[in-house]
């Protein structure tokens, strides 16, 4: 008898002409695409019984495949290939042939047409073919060793678009089949049947009858504990208390310890017994550490959870860094973390990253967090956990059951009296003690002293934090992305750090992987080709830098010392009214719906995601702006109020806006400085919130302005005039920038030169509180002060025909620079009027003292660590002394200048005696030969042979 003759043929199938029906099943045995005379090929390898029902050529081939896809059987392709639908493969295969005999003539021709040459290049409908084929000759152990193989092959690809268990056992769940198989093979495939069906609340009661009956037909005590442990698992996931710890005590005896303590202190800490959970985890720990077993199961979130409550923050990190399939549970937890050591903005990205609609275990944890931190709850979230208490009260989840009946009513949710009556029943095997009920709230205030007394307590060594770190450098215009491995460094700083192979980051090998870390990670793609299985690793950019919002961190490639901001934003609708119109605009403009980047400054950017529903409304403005007659105030006051919900709104029209904070904007120019390669970029600025972003251009943008200021959504109006003024002032305080060119008030100063002009040049203006600078984390061009002579204090004695100087300069108050050094340092730089001080910060020397002081380097030498001038180069002092320098001198000096001043006042007269007639020039020599006799000291007259000097010193003498 062969399969067209099976009396158990469906009578759909029945109907369709016995050509069809032939290439029908061929097809479903084959599974990939097909054409026509692929098909005629193998009908020619069939054995006579079933060749016979084919098509023989290739036109009647073409025929049949026609009929068939206008019945939906089979779907066309590319190149003329049809493909069998999916569902319909394995069910001809699960209801037709049904037996391995009936299969095998078929599956060797098909095997023979179309066969696997490598593992690693074959197709995803290879794969499945050789799967269904596998089980349906029986073949468990080969069954599961292919799929194995094509999990890691087509995983890795990403090209896998289903998981072949769910689709061979679950479409219904069939024991009979499943029966077929060796009881090992029946166990494994429970247990990923049942771990799947846990994870989202699924019925679960179709797999315990065969289990049972495996564990009570079990052919050795192996496999009977196997069939223990996942039982055991599978109710204390459930919330089943007494039926876990039942089979916990089981007659057979549990297979291993450490797993039986580890669900013991799990159905410990679900009755509310925190002490002796906490002991059973600590003692599962030592016994499964060394297999690192349950770090990343399902239990592992409730140790983390325990550990959260404890206030043991640096073990929950570790959890969360842990690469699992319970990944976005740890990240709720490692959010609750970060809450409670004050860490908001990184605790709220963690919180966003969750939105939509998480899986049950982490909707769970992400309800309890938004109460405990007092976070208000979103009503998508309220709706999602409304619809999980439905279906954990359906299928039997009394612990999910239990934790959403109490956050539900935390969050203020009426829920109808049936479902909260049904909910409650299935609630009691869970026991009365919810994880709500262990929270403890704090004020920040008490948070903020918490983490200082556990600071307080740790040795040096342990304040310094983890050895090492993940930092990325990041250049969102260019779209690139390099994360670094950093070392802690022995004087407690990191080293410059490594870059991080794509291959080790992809597979979660790198051990300092946050949570967030590993968000960011799961936007690497891994594509396989060539026939040794070339591997290439690509970024979605895209997608990354949409996981690094409050990242903190994140650091500019072209400058891997500066740090860079990237804080969620959303869009917004302004309604502003300008006269007989309102002006309806969007902030900021974008061309595309999703994620995307607005820069907000060189180290500042916002992350804008753009949802379907606000890309509806945004296409609305083609032309920038809409204008709405006064007259249909309400009827605009109506659609902003509809579209409120799904764009912040900024408008007086409504009247939440009216009850808004006020706070005076300020139009104080802003200076930001960023370190670019030797140079420095310059942004203008004005931060209408003074100490909160956004930062705007001065002058420009809209008048009024909400944003949120301490967690306050607070409004003020910004006086644009006003800002435009300040702007225009310190432009014109700042030479620097007007003579370098200028785009949208950016300027690019190529040398520090320039910058610490700049700097000076806004020295007045910061201290008279007319501008404000700002650097980025970590870089900043200090400038210590500004020198001048009058803050110069100088000491000098006279000694022989030489003076020792000694003296100091104040650079600000209470800190003074030596003379000696001071000079040294000049000579770093001779051509700049700054001067680099030991701790990295400027000095900026007037250019009256600059060039005194390059005088004086030209005039001492320095013996012995002693400054000393010759005496005759004291007239340099007097200059400096009478510019405002402070001088202190000896007796020896003060007479010594005594005598000079009266030999500078001095006016010789030539005796009226003198036989001879000077010229002007010998007339002036003669004078000076005079008040240096008056002085009393030697000189050397050295004019040019002929031009009288014996003369002057006759009339001098």
């Amino acid at each position: 008898m062969t399969f067209l003759e099976d009396s158990r043929i469906p009578s759909q199938l029945l109907q369709l002409p016995k050509d069809q029906y032939a290439v029908l099943v061929l097809m479903a045995v084959a599974y990939e695409a097909m054409d026509a005379r692929s098909l005629v090929n193998m009908r020619r390898g069939l054995p006579a019984p079933y060749k016979e029902h084919f098509p023989e050529g290739d036109r009647e081939m073409r025929k049949a495949l026609r009929e068939l896809e206008k019945a939906k059987y089979i779907k066309r392709g590319t190149q003329s290939r049809f493909r069998i639908q999916p569902d319909l493969s394995w069910r001809i295969l699960r209801e037709v042939l049904r037996e391995k005999e009936a299969v095998a003539p078929l599956a060797e021709v098909v095997r023979r047409a179309s066969p696997i040459r490598s593992t690693f290049t074959c197709s995803w409908h290879q794969h499945l073919r050789e799967l269904q084929l596998l089980l349906m000759e029986r073949e468990g152990k080969a069954f599961l060793e292919r799929l194995e193989m094509s999990r890691y092959i087509m995983g890795r690809n990403d090209s896998q678009p289903f998981d072949p268990i769910g689709y061979f056992f679950d479409r219904p769940f069939d024991p009979a089949f499943l029966a077929s198989f060796s009881p090992q093979f029946q166990l494994n495939i429970c247990f990923e049947l049942v771990q799947r069906k846990i994870g989202f609340l699924e019925n679960v009661s179709p797999y315990l009858p065969l289990l049972q009956q495996l564990l009570e037909e079990a052919p050795d005590q192996r496999l009977r504990q196997q069939i223990l442990n996942l039982m055991a698992s599978l109710y204390a996931m459930q919330g089943q208390v007494a039926k876990a710890e039942a089979l916990l005590s089981h007659p057979v005896g549990f297979p291993d310890p450490g797993l039986q303590a580890l669900h013991l202190a799990t159905i410990e800490l679900i009755r509310g017994d925190h002490a002796a959970a906490l002991e059973g985890f600590q003692l599962a720990n030592r016994r499964l550490k060394a297999r690192g077993y349950f770090t990343d199961q399902w239990n592992g979130v409730f140790h983390a959870l325990l550990l959260l409550w404890e206030k043991d923050y640096a073990k929950v990190q570790a959890y969360a860094r842990r690469k699992s399939m319970y990944d976005g549970a740890f990240e709720v937890i490692e959010s609750a973390a970060l809450f409670q050591q004050n860490q908001e903005a990184a605790a709220r990205s963690c919180l966003n990253s969750k939105k939509g609609h998480p899986s049950p275990l982490a909707a769970m944890l992400l309800g309890l967090v938004h109460i405990w931190i007092d976070v208000p709850m979103e009503a998508s979230l309220r709706a999602h956990l409304r619809g999980l208490l439905e279906i954990a009260t359906e299928h039997g989840y009394p612990l999910y059951a239990r934790e959403y009946l109490a956050i539900l009513a935390a969050a203020g949710e009426e829920l109808p009296r049936k479902l909260k009556q049904q909910a409650q029943a299935v609630a009691q095997a869970a026991g009365e003690a919810t994880f709500l009920d262990r929270l403890e709230q704090s004020e920040p205030w008490q948070r903020a002293l918490e983490v200082m007394l556990r600071l307080q307590a740790q040795s040096p060594s342990q304040s310094q934090g983890p050895g090492s770190r993940v930092i990325w450098l990041v250049d969102f215009d260019r779209k690139e992305i390099q994360p670094i491995e950093q070392k802690r460094s022995k004087q407690g700083g990191w080293t410059k750090g490594r870059n991080i192979a794509l291959k080790r980051l992809y597979t979660g090998e790198v051990d300092e992987l946050t949570a967030q870390d590993h968000r960011i990670r799961s936007a690497l793609n891994h594509y396989s080709y060539g026939y040794y299985g070339n591997d290439e690793y690509e970024w979605n950019v895209d997608a990354a830098f949409a996981q690094m919002a409050g990242h903190p961190l994140l650091f500019l490639k072209s400058n891997p010392s500066v740090s860079v901001e990237l804080v969620q934003a959303k869009p917004e609708l302004i309604v502003a009214e300008e006269g007989s119109h309102f002006v309806l605009t969007l902030d900021p403009p974008v061309d595309r719906p999703g994620p995307q980047l607005i820069r907000e400054t060189n180290t500042r950017y916002q992350l804008l995601d753009v949802t379907p529903a606000q890309w509806e409304i945004f296409q609305l403005f083609s032309r920038g702006s809409i204008r709405i007659p006064i007259k249909a105030r309400d009827l605009l006051a109506k659609a902003v109020a509809n579209v409120a919900p799904v764009l912040p709104v900024q408008s007086e029209l409504l009247g939440e806006s009216v009850d808004l904070p006020d706070v005076e904007a300020s139009a104080c120019p802003h200076i930001l400085l960023l370190p670019i390669g030797d140079g420095f970029k310059v942004e203008l600025f004005v931060k209408p919130f003074q100490t909160d972003p956004p930062y705007l251009k001065p002058g420009e943008g809209r008048e009024l302005l909400i944003a949120e200021v301490g967690g306050v959504r607070t409004r003020t109006r910004r006086d644009l005039k006003a800002e435009q003024a300040q702007a225009d002032a310190l432009l014109a305080a700042c030479p620097t920038l007007q003579a370098h060119p200028a785009y949208r008030q950016e300027w690019q100063l190529e040398e520090t030169e320039d910058a610490l002009n700049l700097l000076t040049e806004l020295l007045p203006l910061r201290e008279a509180g007319q501008v404000v600078v700002e650097w980025p984390k970590g870089e900043k061009l200090r400038l210590a002060g500004t020198a001048d002579l009058n803050q110069v204090a100088l000491q000098v004695k006279a000694k022989q025909d030489w003076l020792a100087l000694d003296g100091e300069v104040q650079v600000s108050e209470g800190r003074v620079i030596a003379l000696q050094e001071l000079l040294r340092r000049m000579q770093d730089d001779p051509s700049s009027r700054f001067v680099t001080l030991e701790d990295g910060q400027y000095l900026a020397l007037t250019q009256k003292l600059r060039q005194h002081l390059l005088e004086m380097q030209a005039l001492v030498t320095n013996r012995k660590g002693e400054l000393r001038m010759h005496g005759l180069a004291g007239e340099l002092l007097e200059e400096m002394s009478e510019a405002g320098a402070k001088l202190k001198a000896n007796a020896a000096w003060k007479r010594q200048q005594a005598r000079l001043r009266e030999a500078r006042s001095l006016v010789p007269v030539v005796p009226p005696d003198f036989q001879a007639d000077l010229r002007p020039y010998q007339e002036e020599g003669f004078r000076w030969l005079s008040r240096l006799a008056h002085w009393g000291v030697g000189a050397c007259l050295a004019d040019d042979m002929g031009l009288g000097k014996t003369v002057q010193a006759l009339a001098l003498l």
